[in-house]
């Protein structure tokens, strides 16, 4: 990674920017992290005060956003405020300090209606009120700086933070039984492995844009509740259900094809299964 120079992650303290600290650390290269208190992403001057300190820094992985999907649909200030105008001012920084910036996306900006998996030339139709911040956050980065990545990931877990591998691990001690949709599809993603897959992307200096990027297959959140249990040898009865109440609409369809990062990169991420055992392990 050093012959690129060296990387700032904003959001160490996150499940996405703990696992770039991780494999960053695990890679011996050069890397600065930043938390919420250390740089103000809602800032151009913070941004500006906490960038300029890092030597020989040549990309910026934000990893920061505003990611409460249900409280969005009501705290819509805070939500924009994350997810698309601080995008605006890191990509504003990075342009005029010739940095590349790494920002991260959702299967949230579809609308789940579609019958194939997304593809990134799909017109996006946001399907919440999050997925439109995230949607917007896009926007700006693409239209400020032309040196960009924006990865769109989705059903993420790993060992930072609270997720749906915590909490049915959680349920599973406390009750009796556990209901899971099962009318909802999409790809179960490991932080860490992301996380490895986007810092090799980058040492390959892959072309700019936009890409899809999970573990590789689909499931629905029902079947990943079965896969959890399995894995873990629980005994707690998992029950499909068609729908479960929540502010938010999520979509039924929100299967990402990541054929075109697969060919671009020449990595074939492993499978979701593959990927939820090592973490369970």
């Amino acid at each position: 990674m050093d012959k690129i120079g060296s990387i700032a992650v904003i959001g160490k303290n996150g499940l996405l920017g703990s696992a770039f600290c991780t494999s960053l650390d695990r890679s011996g290269a050069t890397y600065f992290s930043f938390s919420s208190q250390d740089l103000d992403i809602l800032s151009p001057s913070s941004i500006k005060q906490a960038l300029s300190l890092c030597p020989n820094l040549a990309v910026v992985i934000n990893c920061a956003a505003y990611t409460q999907v249900d409280m969005a649909e009501t705290e819509m200030v805070p939500a924009t405020q994350l997810n698309t105008e601080a995008p605006a001012h890191l990509a504003r920084y990075c342009d005029s300090s010739d940095l590349v910036l790494v920002h991260f996306s959702t299967d949230y900006v579809f609308n789940g209606q579609q019958v194939l998996p997304y593809r990134e030339t799909d017109l996006p139709d946001p399907i919440n009120f999050y997925g439109r911040s995230k949607w917007q956050g896009e926007q700006s980065v693409q239209y400020i700086l032309k040196r960009h990545y924006i990865f769109r990931i989705q059903w993420l877990y790993g060992p930072q933070g609270s997720h749906f591998v915590s909490t049915m691990l959680r349920l599973a001690e406390t009750r009796a039984s556990v209901s899971v949709v099962d009318n909802q599809f999409g790809s179960p993603s490991y932080s860490l492995d992301i996380a490895a897959y986007v810092l090799d992307f980058l040492r390959r200096q892959a072309p700019f844009g936009t890409y899809h990027l999970a573990n590789s297959g689909y499931c629905s959140w029902f079947e990943f509740a079965c896969e959890i249990f399995r894995l873990k040898s629980i005994s707690v009865p998992v029950h499909p259900v068609s729908e479960y109440p929540l502010p938010a609409k999520r979509p039924s369809n929100g299967r990402l094809d990541i054929e075109k990062f697969g060919l671009v990169s020449g990595q074939s991420p492993r499978s979701w299964q593959m990927a939820l055992a090592a973490f369970l392990s």
